[in-house]
């Protein structure tokens, strides 16, 4: 009996000390959120992020957690909410959370990419004017160089986009690259370095580019309103030393076709945002690739 009633106490204590621990644990290093721009699967987003995520951690001593969600939609509301401590939304997504929740540039990646405007290299189409009547293949309504140029400077030599060509709308840049190279559309739009990339290289042979944007920068690495000073330095600290040395580093900015990341600020993207507010419904929607 006294054995049993030593043990209850011992199972008691032991019970105390480890909620208080785990209390403790939770209330010191709250679990901080690294929210991705869902513009790939998710797992290859959380391949892609978790190694950042897990340095961010050591350098913080607090966990932090790559998270992102099931729908570009989402995303963007759950950034106006602020539920990202840390954040690489698309660029006009980034300038949505600014505007409703005072989120800040810490980083970006170099250099900036261009769209392009791609047909089938035996095509007779040349310049945008013969594109009329034409199906072409585009990223999403909120992608600047993988639609939202174009349909600009079409509308700027006298169409009518929604009635003289017929946008089909894919969701990935690769996609638009099969297609065209398989002639399932007359033409298409997508980002230069994705085309150039090494898995196209096979196929960019089989395509000419008719067009091409103006230089658009990378997505930016951010941080919410009021994130403590130590977590935005380490934040940014962990992102400036990815460097193409490293051969984990170099596969991470392979994959978000950079050459290395440096320091940034919501200037940077002050005449990039000029740019966009002159195009219609280009806040806050669609895949901003």
């Amino acid at each position: 009996m006294r054995f049993l009633t030593i043990l209850m106490v011992i199972t008691h204590l032991l019970i105390s000390v480890t909620t208080s621990w785990a209390e403790s644990i939770d209330h010191q290093g709250e679990r901080l959120k690294f929210g991705i721009f869902p513009n790939m699967s998710p797992d290859a987003l959380f391949n892609t992020f978790n190694p950042i995520a897990k340095r961010l951690e050591k350098e913080l001593g607090q966990p932090v957690q790559v998270v992102t969600a099931p729908s570009i939609h989402l995303y963007l509301e759950r950034a106006k909410a602020a539920e990202y401590d840390f954040a690489y939304p698309c660029v006009s997504h980034y300038f949505a959370m600014q505007k409703e929740a005072d989120y800040s540039v810490v980083a970006r990646g170099l250099p900036s990419y261009y769209g392009v405007v791609i047909v089938h290299k035996n095509s007779d189409i040349n310049t945008l004017g013969q594109l009329k009547g034409k199906k072409i293949a585009v990223a999403g309504k909120g992608s600047y160089g993988g639609f939202k140029f174009l349909d600009v400077r079409l509308n700027k030599i006298g169409f009518d986009t929604k009635k003289d060509v017929s946008f089909v709308f894919l969701g990935r840049l690769d996609s638009v690259i099969h297609g065209v190279a398989r002639k399932s559309f007359d033409a298409g739009v997508t980002r230069l370095d994705t085309l150039e990339s090494k898995p196209f290289h096979g196929i960019s042979g089989h395509l000419k580019i008719i067009e091409t944007s103006e230089e658009i920068p990378q997505f930016p690495f951010v941080v919410r309103k009021g994130l403590d000073k130590k977590m935005v330095d380490a934040f940014t600290k962990v992102l400036t030393a990815i460097n193409m040395d490293n051969g984990e580093d170099k596969s991470f900015l392979n994959k978000l076709r950079m050459q290395k990341i440096v320091p940034s600020t919501n200037a940077d993207y002050k005449d990039f945002r000029k740019v966009l507010m002159k195009t219609k419904g280009m806040m806050g929607g669609g895949m901003g690739m």
